[in-house]
């Protein structure tokens, strides 16, 4: 074979190497942004492995919906009412049964979002497929609802038929933390304890419902209403949330645990936290479960406080 048959042929398997190769990174992006902006939705929604999922009230989901767009049912995604705590983590097989009905599969896109102003449920859902193993292939759209149609965005009332996914769930037991590793932690200095309740609730100035006043020993107030524009809804610049994480306590390198009242608006926190690179977890049982243990302390309590109703 002549030297120009050889480089020939040499080119040809480095260039069908090269388009092999870019196949491969085109099949595996990494994982997705954490926080997506309504542009790059709009681009993808035609994409077929792209969930879109909407949280909010049935009512407003009925009225107006990003196209393609499924409702998310929240009550399949925790433990029923009146069995155990408010709002806690349901089996895995439940979750696996709730988000295949949902169309979501081991190769989606998913991308949550919130109608009207649910934030911190649609965090919720973000820390419960993060649960399951999904938090690389999911992601929160930025200022939701309220951002995509004050653009002008295409919405929809067509309820979108489903085809059920599949997906093996692959449990992280890095995104919760439970009562024990709480207690047994919180004097531990590389563990920044956030309170994400609203400051009357950390000083003990008012109190939840059958929970005492005050906050868990150790732990540093940042407000999950913070870490959005209270306008837009959107998020905060990453330097202004790192700012806010820095005053709270948790200083680079971490590990981040945020509570709440039921462990609802400790999810918004946990995603930030995880977003800005934190080792984060929440504690799901929150200050409902600690505050019910008479043997361990609060801090903060005001004289008379008011309960919340």
């Amino acid at each position: 074979m002549s030297g120009l048959a050889k480089t020939s042929l040499a080119t040809r398997y480095l260039a069908l190497a090269a388009v092999a190769l870019a196949g491969c990174a085109a099949a595996d992006e990494g994982p997705q942004p954490m926080i997506v902006s309504t542009d790059w939705v709009a681009e993808r929604l035609e994409e077929p492995d792209l969930v879109l999922l909407h949280v909010g009230e049935r009512e407003v989901y009925d009225g107006a919906h990003l196209p393609g767009a499924q409702y998310v049912d929240r009550s399949l995604l925790s433990t029923p009412h009146g069995e155990g705590l408010m709002l806690e983590m349901p089996s895995t097989a439940e979750l696996q049964k709730a988000f295949e009905a949902m169309g979501v599969s081991d190769d989606s896109r998913i991308v949550v979002y919130f109608g009207e102003d649910w934030v911190t449920p649609t965090a919720r859902v973000y820390l419960t497929l993060d649960y399951v193993g999904l938090g690389e292939r999911a992601s929160i759209m930025d200022g939701g609802m309220r951002v995509w149609v004050a653009e002008g965005r295409v919405v929809t009332r067509a309820v979108p038929p489903v085809e059920p996914g599949s997906f093996t769930p692959n449990v992280r037991e890095d995104v919760l933390a439970d009562l024990e590793w709480v207690t047994a932690n919180a004097d531990d200095p590389a563990v920044a304890l956030i309170d994400a309740r609203n400051t009357e609730f950390y000083t003990g100035e008012r109190s939840g419902r059958d929970m005492r006043a005050g906050h868990i020993p150790g732990a540093r107030s940042l407000p999950y209403a913070d870490v959005v524009n209270e306008e837009t809804l959107k998020f905060r610049s990453d330097d202004e949330l790192s700012q806010m994480f820095l005053a709270a306590g948790a200083d680079l390198g971490d590990r981040v645990i945020s509570y709440c009242h039921i462990g609802q608006q400790a999810s918004l926190v946990y995603f930030v936290a995880k977003h800005l690179g934190y080792d984060a977890r929440m504690y799901d049982g929150s200050f409902e479960e600690y505050s019910a243990q008479e043997e361990l302390p609060v801090e903060g309590s005001a004289r008379n406080p008011t309960e919340l109703d």
